[in-house]
């Protein structure tokens, strides 16, 4: 029926984390260790849901109803102006990052990533 919404599928991730930073040494020692160390836990429900809602257009006259229908649609989303509007001109870059429900974005922290390998110059001693 013209107008009516259904939920075609989901995805639903759970993450949990745990992090300690702490001084090298200082941090390990017992007792006076928890001054020099923190934790930090958080955790982080993501899900995506793909609804869709058809509307039945029976004439050319009908495609400004069209319009009016996905710029309504368009606004109820919660993502940045910038977001919207490039929706609105079908040119689709990605976000730029994660969203609550209120439009703001949400800071991930990167894990942290290992050291690069150290470079070794060539040995010019052997020919």
């Amino acid at each position: 029926y013209d107008g009516q919404t259904i939920v075609l599928g989901g995805l639903i991730s759970d993450r949990y984390e745990k992090r300690e930073n702490k001084v090298p040494l200082l941090g390990d020692m017992p007792l006076l260790g928890a001054l020099f160390r923190q934790s930090k836990e958080q955790t982080a429900k993501t899900e995506l849901l793909i609804v869709l809602t058809p509307h039945v257009i029976d004439s050319p006259a009908e495609c400004r109803r069209v319009d009016d229908i996905t710029s309504i649609e368009v606004d109820r989303l919660s993502v940045p102006e910038s977001v919207k509007e490039s929706i609105r001109r079908s040119v689709i870059d990605g976000t730029g990052g994660l969203y609550d429900a209120q439009g703001h974005k949400i800071q991930i922290e990167a894990p942290d990533a290992p050291a690069p390998p150290p470079v070794i110059p060539p040995d010019k001693t052997h020919p």
